[in-house]
């Protein structure tokens, strides 16, 4: 069977893809009708990729049948049963669809390629958002937002945007590129905190130490980004930075929290009353009694209320065996991979990233929000990765 060769319209497509969904999230560099071209794009890639292959359907990861097992008695017997579906074809459109697109490349070398260019869209996006933070341009009540909507979506970008310079860092061979790249993180820093996210801000003193080990361990540029950091720390406790409102760092301060966590007791109670299938896949925003119309700021709970013990324990199973999954493949493949920090480490750490981010916000199963789209779709390179891998390993 003939697979798919990479292309240029390929790349413009995948280009496109991303590009539109991190639109929806955007105020800025909108692609037009991105509410439109969600779906369009990703289903030009699933039928390029079934017409690639010759009319065979590849088969879909093991994950998504669990998704399906556990969000469909929701589905059903959810009051916005239409609403619920839609949000469930929405996510198996984007996953399905990326995954197969990536699962139908030759090798890992394609997926590298195609993984490059998110990478280099989060950092032109960091680009922007810096230039934002730093004219003071788009701020809501003292926190910044970059070109994004929301100041938690410019944390999140942010924290992402780190990681991708992060992989290009590796790559980069000249001095005074490493040295921009050192100042590129440097921003990421600056925009975590203008965002004055908390959850954001915990992830980004993690990336440090997990930089520092990895990657600046034996490296003299240890300090001159750990300096870098401290300096800009500092500038924003003293107020030097007067275009970045100190209302954002004042908030990191603070102890908080006290409106997320009586959304999370409204939010439990109500799971009281639907406590097998829930209220409905993704439907709980029509059920939230504090603020009507808005999610729970908690993707787990929201999980919780919205698919009840049934979908709990379904995707648990799924996320068990997927676990085993990903560890045996990489301890099989393992000499592949040690002692770099490519595209597969970063992936796994934006992953990660994006999964400590939705204790915060309810985006995880939501593909409308550009944190969603971004999980799934880094899912489904790294389901696909890790299986070209192991099938390289093995023809070794």
């Amino acid at each position: 069977m003939r697979k798919i060769t990479l292309r240029p319209f390929e790349k413009l497509l995948i280009f496109m893809t991303i590009w539109v969904y991190f639109s929806l999230n955007a105020n800025y560099l909108n692609f037009p009708g991105s509410h439109i071209f969600r779906w369009v794009c990703p289903g030009i890639l699933i039928i390029l990729t079934i017409v690639k292959q010759g009319g065979k359907i590849i088969k879909p990861p093991r994950i998504l049948l669990y998704i399906t097992c556990a969000v469909f008695p929701s589905i059903i017997f959810s009051v916005y049963v239409s609403t619920a579906f839609i949000k469930y074809i929405s996510l198996v459109v984007v996953f399905y669809g990326s995954y197969i697109f990536f699962s139908s490349l030759n090798n890992t070398q394609f997926l590298k390629e195609h993984f490059n260019i998110l990478a280099y869209i989060l950092i032109i996006y960091q680009i922007l958002n810096t230039i934002f933070v730093v004219l003071g341009i788009n701020y809501d009540s003292g926190r910044a937002l970059g070109i994004t909507t929301n100041a938690n979506t410019l944390g999140v970008y942010a924290n992402l945007s780190y990681w991708a310079i992060i992989y290009v860092l590796q790559g980069t061979k000249k001095v005074y590129l490493k040295i921009i790249n050192c100042l590129l993180l440097m921003t990421c820093v600056m925009s975590v905190i203008a965002s004055g996210s908390r959850t954001a801000f915990v992830v980004l003193v993690l990336d440090i130490l997990i930089t520092g080990f990895l990657l600046f361990r034996h490296s003299p540029l240890i300090l001159v980004f750990v300096t870098g950091c401290i300096l800009m720390i500092y500038l924003f406790y003293s107020g030097k930075l007067t275009s970045i409102n100190i209302l954002a760092l004042n908030r990191l301060m603070e102890k908080g929290g006290i409106e997320r966590t009586d959304l999370w007791q409204a939010a439990f109670n109500l799971w009281r009353e639907h406590r097998i299938f829930g209220v409905g896949y993704t439907v709980s925003n029509f059920f939230n009694p504090i603020e009507p119309g808005m999610a729970f700021h908690n993707s787990y709970i929201s999980y919780l209320v919205e698919n009840g013990i049934w979908g709990c324990i379904i995707l648990g199973i799924g996320i068990i065996e997927l676990l085993f999954y990903i560890i045996y493949s990489l301890r099989k493949c393992r000499n592949k991979f040690e002692g770099k920090l490519g595209e597969l480490t970063v992936v796994c750490t934006m992953l990660v990233v994006l999964l400590i981010a939705a204790w915060s916000e309810s985006f995880l199963f939501a593909v409308g929000s550009t944190e969603g789209f971004t999980f799934w779709f880094l899912l489904a390179w790294l389901l696909s990765y890790i299986h070209k891998l192991y099938h390289e390993e093995r023809v070794l």
